[in-house]
């Protein structure tokens, strides 16, 4: 039994961006932000979320259809803040030249960005436990700009010989946009510190595998 619904009557696409009525409410997005956190979707009380959001549930239905409107705008907010911190940053570091201290760069950056609201960090926990057909649904409503700079950032590495041309740009966006977007559930924690050594060892291992070195 799916563990959520949408309103095929609804345009759920037209809320997302600078058309977003989360916007206009951010009492109701922090209320969303800690039941959603704290809770899986199909748990998180919506009843809750409007008491402390000060928003009816006709008002609810009238902007965002449905309890997956409300998430979908949400996670929106999020994505949107995250783009803003995060493309700038791959944009400068595509002129740098060197991939791996690039990466190190960002990641570090993006780490630190993500743990100034301590909620963050709860909540990417809990998006990596959600229903597989829940995160489909909700990615599929955004477009890949993160996916675009880092391909163009490996496409760079290419030219410049840092990466073996036989790992394409393709595969390795992909497969980076993967390892950090569950990089909390990969490293089984969400201790800042932890999080930064850890990701510094997936990047040595991009670096340098995990084959012993052989001595000469």
């Amino acid at each position: 039994m799916p563990t959520f619904q949408t309103n095929p009557k609804f345009n759920y696409k037209a809320n997302l961006g600078a058309n977003n009525p989360l916007l206009r409410y951010p009492r109701l997005y922090e209320a969303a932000l800690v039941e959603f956190a704290q809770n899986s979707y199909q748990n998180a009380s919506l009843n809750h979320i409007l008491q402390a959001g000060g928003m009816g549930k006709s008002s609810l239905y009238h902007h965002f259809g449905d309890k997956f409107g409300l998430y979908l705008a949400m996670i929106d907010i999020i994505a949107e803040r995250k783009q803003a911190f995060v493309l700038p940053q791959l944009d400068r570091l595509k002129q740098s030249g060197d991939f791996f201290t690039s990466m190190r760069s960002v990641c570090a950056e993006t780490t630190a960005y993500m743990f100034t609201d301590p909620l963050m960090p709860q909540l990417s926990s809990r998006l990596l436990e959600e229903d597989s057909k829940l995160l489909e649904t909700v990615y599929s409503y955004f477009l890949p700009a993160y996916d675009n700079s880092l391909y163009e950032l490996i496409a760079a590495a290419h030219q410049s010989g840092q990466i073996d041309p036989k790992y394409s740009a393709e595969f390795l966006s992909v497969l980076l946009t993967v390892l950090f977007s569950n990089l909390i559930k990969l490293t089984a924690t969400s201790d800042f510190e932890q999080l930064q050594k850890n990701m510094n060892l997936i990047l040595d291992i991009l670096e340098n595998g995990i084959k012993t070195q052989e001595v000469r």
